[in-house]
């Protein structure tokens, strides 16, 4: 049975509740009933968008100032689209979901830059009762880096826990401890050119703010970017007669998210989260446990290159799950191949737990115990960069052709051939121009890009257009000011923010890259300037609260309106790790070794995409449609005037699923000539922020 049961829930029974579905919960009984109605011929009847919505992301909840301790004031309706990072590993429940008893076995630790002292002893002191603790990571923090680490180690010491730090580095030789790659990423260390301040000073801000990407401080270094956590978890249920403890069911849950860890990152900036719990496949786990040996005879760790070529270990008769492909295809750019025990033993007890639905504490791989879980029930598609030079034929799999293909097989055929709305004229007759929507690119830092390269990107994913590799319109008279939409912070939004100029260290794009003449028309800002009913400003001005936080969020994100007269509507949104760069996306290149073209990457990055097909995939409609186009993602929109959500066009055979995004994505600001944007050396930082700090550097002694 697939467990996509095991899932989402989406009711027509008008007895149920209405209620919304968070997938981080552990309600793993909630599902999406799509075997009876989705596989016969009637119309399915559909909840509108105020039934059982489906929270597909959320946001970290951020604090109400860097000197309080208390969560920023929230409208009782968008309460549910933050968690704290407590609740996102699962320690704590949001409010209203059914608390669940649990006990956690291990955690993988996918990160760039961590602060050991907030992330264990301020937060989450629980980390230490895991058996088995990696981390992988790319800079360990500017504070307390070996220290802190020494410090966990030392606090284990006699548990029979574990925890083990692996660096990864592409810059460093290939096969090392810290590259495992089988080449190395070039490092060409040149620092930023800075017009206005020296770079001591620059690197005084950066230390001192303990806030910014230390890494592109050298511009073209490759780094391990990739923000995620892997918790295991056996959840256990009370028996229906209450005699003691029932069944124990191991969990996996995935989380991708945008935030480093640490307190700046989690408790101060706009970051977003995918989260969702995934069972042990369903064969009998007790089978599993005694014929391992077996099994490990026969089936031996796969490498990178043939991936592709297994699926569902160790279950031979599984049916292909992309989900757990493209997870288990990063994670095995990692190498590490270390075989342990990732859970306690079972104990099994008359009265006490039963259960077939345990994992099994023989030792075995990451990637084998990334097999054990059942993710058919995933609705994201996995986006992720690993830094080398890819041929472009098999490509696909990474970078922003890894994006262009999960639009290219989850937007159904009529959503792809409707096109772009037609504009109509006066006499309500279609013009010959078309509406264009333009993609949001919403990010915290900017490369070095080329106006070519940028063209190649947006064409490549493009839902509407032809979506080549590499762009072929260069006479078609489209500028790219209506192909993008860049959502960048200005000075003053920095200046601002609750932070002020020292959040800035996170946003750390140099004006050598941010003021190209090719990008100045296409800023947007982050929030809403001047918000009022005369200038016609009535909703989503500042939707979610979060237009004095820094973003550090990152999202790339497609509109369309299906009909003149409909809402406008997401048509595919991309949550990632992936700032706007070559070195994160990757760059076509011709290369000699390949005989042919190569798409390089510097990074490793990871992010999500999701679209009203991952949603509902699998559901056909009446006369064969497909279910997507019973599913609208719309960003979430309040007045400004009652702070209420507004619910606009809601029709009953419509599931409107509302998308957090911290920013106005349908109307963004474009910039006036008094905005200039956010740089960490640029000029314009003139005025003193709330700290006493003009431009980052503290006015006196603090």
């Amino acid at each position: 049975m697939s467990s996509l049961q095991n899932a989402i829930r989406i009711d027509d029974d008008e007895d149920e509740d209405d209620s919304v579905v968070d997938l981080t919960n552990g309600n793993h009984t909630q599902k999406l009933k799509h075997d009876e109605s989705f596989s016969n011929s009637k119309k399915y009847p559909l909840k509108s968008c105020q039934s059982n919505a489906i929270i597909p992301f959320q946001l970290y909840d951020t604090k109400m100032s860097i000197a309080s301790s208390r969560s920023a004031p929230r409208h009782e309706s968008t309460k549910q689209y933050f968690r704290t990072l407590r609740q996102t590993i699962g320690f704590d429940f949001p409010p209203g979901s059914s608390p669940k008893k649990r006990e956690f076995q291990y955690l993988i630790i996918c990160n760039y830059c961590i602060d050991i002292h907030y992330f264990l002893q301020e937060t989450l002191p629980e980390i230490l009762s895991f058996k088995r603790v990696v981390v992988f990571y790319g800079d360990a923090g500017l504070d307390n880096g070996r220290e802190g680490m020494d410090r966990w180690r030392e606090m284990l010491r006699g548990s029979g826990n574990t925890v083990e730090f692996v660096r990864l580095v592409p810059s460093d030789p290939p096969r090392s401890t810290t590259n495992p790659l089988d080449i190395k990423i070039p490092c060409e260390c040149n620092f930023w050119n800075f017009d206005n301040y020296s770079q001591a000073n620059i690197l005084l801000l950066c230390y001192r703010c303990l806030d910014v990407e230390p890494f592109l401080i050298i511009e073209k270094d490759g780094v391990h970017h990739t923000k995620m956590f892997l918790v295991g978890y056996d959840e256990k249920q009370q028996r229906a007669n209450n005699s003691g403890l029932g069944c124990s069911q191991s969990m996996i849950r995935v989380v991708v998210h945008t935030a480093n860890l640490m307190q700046q990152d989690i408790e101060w900036k706009s970051q977003g989260l995918y989260s969702q719990d995934f069972p042990l496949k369903s064969e009998n786990i007790d089978v599993v446990s005694s014929s391992m040996q077996k099994l490990q005879q026969t089936q031996t760790d796969q490498p990178l290159a043939a991936a592709a070529k297994k699926r569902g270990w160790p279950f031979e008769d599984e049916d292909p799950q992309q989900f757990e492909e493209d997870l288990v295809t990063y994670i095995e750019s990692y190498r590490y191949s270390t075989r342990q025990s990732w859970c306690t033993s079972q104990q099994y007890t008359p009265g006490g737990i039963y259960s077939q639905s345990t994992l099994t504490d023989k030792d075995m791989s990451l990637v084998n115990l990334i097999r054990q879980y059942d993710y058919s029930s995933a609705y994201a598609v996995l986006i992720p960069s690993v830094p080398g030079k890819h041929s472009v034929s098999r490509a696909d799999n990474f970078g922003y052709l890894k994006l262009r293909k999960a639009i290219r097989e989850t937007l159904c055929s009529h959503c792809r051939h409707r096109g772009p709305t037609k504009v109509r004229n006066a006499n309500n007759k279609p013009s010959a121009q078309q509406t264009r929507f333009p993609i949001i690119c919403q990010f915290s830092s900017m490369g070095s890009l080329s106006s070519k390269w940028l063209n190649d990107f947006i064409s490549a994913i493009d839902a509407h257009g032809s979506n080549d590799v590499q762009a072929k319109d260069k006479k078609s008279g489209i500028s790219l000011e209506n192909k993008v939409r860049i959502v960048w912070p200005t000075v003053e939004e920095i200046r601002n923010s609750i932070e002020g100029y020292r959040g800035g260290g996170s946003v750390p794009a140099t004006s050598k890259n941010v003021n190209k003449d090719f990008l100045l028309p296409l800023y947007h800002r982050w929030s809403t300037r001047g918000v009022s009913e005369s200038a016609g400003i009535h909703k989503n001005a500042d939707p979610l609260g979060t237009s004095k936080v820094v973003p550090h969020i990152k999202t790339f994100v497609q509109l369309s309106q299906p009909a003149n007269d409909d809402p406008t509507v997401i048509e595919w949104l991309c949550l990632t790790s992936h700032n706007l760069s070559k070195a994160a996306w990757g760059e076509i290149q011709n290369s000699t070794g390949f005989n042919s073209k190569v798409l390089f990457i510097r990074h490793w990055e990871l992010g999500v995409f999701l679209s009203p097909g991952t949603l509902a995939k699998h559901v056909i409609g009446t006369n064969g449609d497909c279910k997507c186009c019973c599913i609208r993602l719309r960003p979430y929109t309040r007045s400004i005037v009652s702070g209420d959500p507004i619910h606009e066009d809601v029709k009953e055979d419509i599931v409107d699923i509302t998308v957090p995004l911290p920013y106005d994505v349908i109307n963004p600001v474009k910039y006036s000539d008094t905005d200039v944007p956010w740089t960490i050396d640029g000029g314009g930082k003139l005025l003193q922020d709330e700290f006493g700090i003009v431009g980052g550097f503290e006015m006196h002694s603090s």
